[in-house]
């Protein structure tokens, strides 16, 4: 996890984030992050719902064979 410059700041006082540079660059680089995680999460989510059908099947197959090697009916 990437630290904020805030930490052992010697200049900090209560609101000073709507003037600091340092902690505006941190923001814009953590809210650009944060962007490109959601979108790996949409996409793989995206993925996930393609791929259900295709696991059900696999699924059902794989309960087939386990009763198939269990004996049962």
């Amino acid at each position: 996890m990437i630290q904020s410059p805030c930490k052992d700041c010697k200049v900090r006082t209560i609101g000073c984030h709507c003037s600091c540079e340092k902690y505006k660059a941190f923001r814009a680089k953590m809210d650009k992050l944060r962007e490109a995680a959601d979108e790996r999460v949409r996409i793989n989510a995206m993925f996930q719902d393609v791929m259900r059908p295709e696991r059900r099947l696999w699924n059902s197959a794989k309960r087939q064979r386990n009763d198939i090697t269990k004996n049962r009916k």
